[in-house]
């Protein structure tokens, strides 16, 4: 089970720099008619989806995709005494 968590937490962590590489690649891509400028798409693609990659690997081998989730999602807002 906690295989399973972690896999989630990583999929969660290298899907928000490939969600952000696609959408500029293919917004670079159908923009233009220059086919050097749709290469380049093409490339930039490549390679941020290989860096996006790259972070969530070295994300996981040095903190953990468990408490690399943990502190995004904590807010020490919540976890102030209401008096």
């Amino acid at each position: 089970m906690d295989q399973m968590i972690s896999l989630i937490n990583w999929v969660k962590i290298f899907a928000s720099g490939f969600i952000l590489t696609t959408i500029i690649s293919l917004i670079t891509f159908f923009s233009t008619e220059n086919l050097y400028l749709q290469i380049l798409a093409g490339i930039l693609f490549v390679i941020g989806n290989v860096i996006s990659y790259k972070i969530t690997e070295n994300i996981r081998k040095k903190v953990g995709t468990e408490e690399f989730m943990a502190r995004n999602f904590s807010n020490p807002e919540f976890n102030r005494n209401v008096e």
